[in-house]
């Protein structure tokens, strides 16, 4: 599907190397602030993220970026299509070379994970894909740069990561507020961990979501979560 249509704005993802998937919708979902003025996506792929933010927080603006210049055209492109299109700025930009005067509120990424999978031979769907183009070191590091005191990262990683994601944020003066692990069904195991860090203290909430009751008859908790979006939710 070259177009993914959601209720208040349309995706187009015929260049991007990630496609819309639950993992962006999830992290878009449910990462929170009371109040964002200012927003960083990190690895904005088609935009999705940016413009799920955009939606939910009416006051904020958003700066995308993404070290791949076709994803970031097909960003531009679903941006300027959208009523959200004069809060949302898009950038090919690299993290590890990124710098900004500004400190965010809020800062979102869903990174790149394959440690030791096999690559395919399509370059940009590899640097998409695979931490040799963004470490999990390099996301705090940067992250926790560009956070203001009250800020926030959200992240959405394999549940394998979950520990060492905690780590490496703890050793940047960051800590957890908040964790889901996410199902896909009851049955099954943990794949994915939403994770929150921020540089206040705060007490952790961790919980559980399970994505389908049976394939395709979405939970109670995941419709709540994604109804807003999704046009059959």
């Amino acid at each position: 599907m070259s177009v993914f249509r959601f209720k208040q704005f349309d995706v187009q993802q015929s260049q991007s190397a990630m496609k819309v998937g639950t993992d962006g919708v999830l992290l878009g979902a449910w990462c929170n602030h009371a109040n964002p003025n200012h927003i960083l996506d990190i690895g904005t792929g088609t935009g999705l993220i940016a413009l799920m933010l955009a939606q939910r927080f009416a006051n904020a603006t958003i700066e995308a970026i993404d070290i791949d210049g076709k994803a970031c055209d097909e960003a531009q492109y679903n941006v300027g299509q959208s009523k959200f299109s004069s809060r949302i700025t898009v950038g090919n930009k690299n993290l590890l070379a990124y710098s900004s005067k500004r400190r965010f509120d809020l800062i979102v990424c869903n990174p790149p994970f394959f440690i030791n999978g096999l690559k395919t031979a399509d370059p940009q769907r590899n640097q998409a894909r695979h931490v040799d183009s963004l470490s999990l070191e390099n996301l705090v590091a940067h992250s926790a740069n560009h956070l203001n005191r009250s800020g926030r990262l959200a992240v959405i990683i394999p549940s394998d990561q979950e520990e060492k994601f905690v780590n490496v944020s703890r050793q940047y003066a960051m800590v957890p507020h908040r964790i889901t692990r996410v199902r896909g069904n009851a049955q099954a195991p943990v794949k994915r961990c939403l994770i929150e860090v921020g540089k206040e203290k705060a007490q952790l909430l961790r919980d559980e979501l399970i994505v389908e009751r049976d394939r395709h008859v979405y939970t109670e908790a995941y419709q709540i979560l994604t109804r807003d979006f999704y046009l059959n939710m």
